[in-house]
C-alpha cells in the first residue's frame, strides 16, 4: 500500500525482501522486507506518508491477537451459563392454557395449565354440565400430588386425594358440608384398605372398615364416641358378617389385630 502511495505522489520508488515473505511467516517484524526511494525523493516520501498516518484513524491500530487459551475458557463459561439458563427456562416457564378433551365427539371438557414440559393441573367436566367437577395438580416433575372433586356435582369440591410419587394415599371428605372433613380412606400403594367414619364432635373414628383386595374384611364400631370400637365384625367372600366379638381389647379407634387384611388369604 505504501509504494502505490509513493508511485501516485511521483516518488521513486521498489520493495526490497517482497518474495521472501512466504519462507518464514511475517518477515516485517524481522525488518527484511522494505520499501526504498532514491535519495531526491527521501524527503518528499516521508511527508507523503507522515501525511498519511496522520489521516488513519486510531481504531485502526493492531491489537496482539487473544490467547487461545482465554478464548477458550470464555468460551466454556458462556456455555455453562446458556445451559443452566436453559434448564431454568424449561422448568419456570410461564404456563399456558390448552384445551383438553376426553368424550368421543372430541367435545372440549377438559382445561389444562401446561407449562414447558409437564401439566401443572387439569380441570374435568364429567358430567357434562359446562362446569368443572374434578381438578388435578402435577408437581415440576409430572407426578400427581392432589387432586379435587365434586362428586355429587352441586359444584362444591367435597373431596381431596392425597397422593405420593404419583400414587394415591389418602382420602379426605366433607360429606355433610360442614366445613369439617368427616371420611377418611386409606391406601397403601395406591390399593384401598381401609375407611373411617369420623365423629364430627371430636373427630375421632366412630367406625372403620378394613379392606383386602377390593373386599370388605372386617369392621368396627364405636358406640358411645369413645374411641374404642364397641363391636367388631369380620366377613365372608360375599361381605356378610361372619361373627361379631367384643372391641375392649383393642385400642382407641383401631380394629383388633388378629381382624388385620391378610394378603394371603380372604375369609370364606
Amino acid at each position: 500500500m505504501i509504494l502505490n502511495l509513493l508511485l501516485q505522489e511521483g516518488c521513486e520508488a521498489r520493495v526490497d525482501g517482497e518474495f521472501l515473505q512466504g519462507g518464514i511467516g511475517e518477515l516485517q517484524t524481522l525488518n527484511l522486507v522494505r520499501v526504498r526511494v532514491s535519495d531526491a525523493d527521501f524527503e518528499a516520501a516521508r511527508a507523503i506518508i507522515a501525511e498519511w498516518e496522520a489521516r488513519q484513524p486510531e481504531s485502526d491500530a493492531v491489537h496482539p491477537p487473544r490467547r487461545r487459551s482465554s478464548a477458550t475458557a470464555l468460551g466454556f463459561i458462556l456455555g455453562v451459563v446458556a445451559g443452566a439458563a436453559g434448564m431454568h427456562w424449561v422448568y419456570h416457564a410461564p404456563l399456558s392454557r390448552a384445551g383438553l378433551a376426553f368424550d368421543l365427539d372430541e367435545s372440549l371438557d377438559g382445561r389444562r395449565l401446561q407449562g414447558s414440559q409437564h401439566p401443572a393441573r387439569t380441570t374435568h367436566d364429567r358430567d357434562g354440565d359446562g362446569r368443572p367437577d374434578l381438578q388435578r395438580h402435577f408437581d415440576r416433575s409430572g407426578l400427581l400430588w392432589r387432586s379435587d372433586a365434586d362428586q355429587d356435582f352441586d359444584g362444591v369440591y367435597e373431596t381431596r386425594d392425597h397422593y405420593a410419587n404419583g400414587v394415591r394415599r389418602l382420602r379426605e371428605a366433607d360429606v355433610d358440608g360442614d366445613g369439617a372433613v368427616d371420611f377418611r380412606a386409606h391406601f397403601r400403594h395406591g390399593v384401598l384398605t381401609e375407611t373411617e367414619i369420623l365423629d364430627p364432635d371430636n373427630g375421632l373414628a366412630r367406625k372403620r372398615q378394613r379392606y383386602c383386595k377390593g373386599k370388605r374384611v372386617a369392621s368396627g364400631y364405636d358406640a358411645d364416641g369413645d374411641g374404642i370400637m364397641d363391636v367388631e365384625r369380620v366377613y365372608d367372600f360375599f361381605e356378610e358378617p361372619r361373627w361379631a366379638v367384643p372391641g375392649e381389647l383393642s385400642g382407641p379407634g383401631q380394629l383388633a389385630p388378629t381382624l388385620h387384611c391378610d394378603s394371603r388369604a380372604m375369609p370364606r
